[in-house]
């Protein structure tokens, strides 16, 4: 789902009591009964999260956008970014993925603080 900042702020308080927006949320699927079920589960991006990021990363928003889709299915197949340790390893995931993909390398990538996003 692309979505806007007030579109993934009300998910962000419905579904993690955090009342702000972000760039990604993810929401991993419910094991299923069915064994060829292929669903992982959904992702939600802010399109004007993008934009900021994209504009500070220096790259386009498709990459950007690219690159948050990445890290949406990490999450959602369990990795996780709370701890630094944690960081660093979904971003070598990340860039391991994009570099699959032929993207640009990206010397770091990380998620803008709200008051930037909010600046731009």
């Amino acid at each position: 789902m692309l979505t806007d900042n007030e579109g993934i702020r009300h998910l962000n308080r419905d579904f993690r009591q955090i009342n702000e927006p972000t760039d990604v949320l993810t929401f991993p699927s419910r094991p299923t009964p069915h064994p060829k079920s292929t669903h992982l589960g959904d992702i939600a991006i802010s399109g004007q999260y993008a934009t900021a990021q994209a504009a500070e990363h220096d790259i386009s928003l498709d990459h950007e956008l690219a690159l948050l889709a990445i890290h949406g299915v990490l999450h959602i197949i369990g990795f996780n970014d709370e701890t630094l340790s944690d960081q660093r390893t979904m971003g070598f995931e990340m860039q391991t993925i994009a570099k699959s993909l032929n993207f640009p390398e990206l010397s770091e990538w990380s998620t803008l603080e709200l008051a930037e996003v909010s600046s731009q």
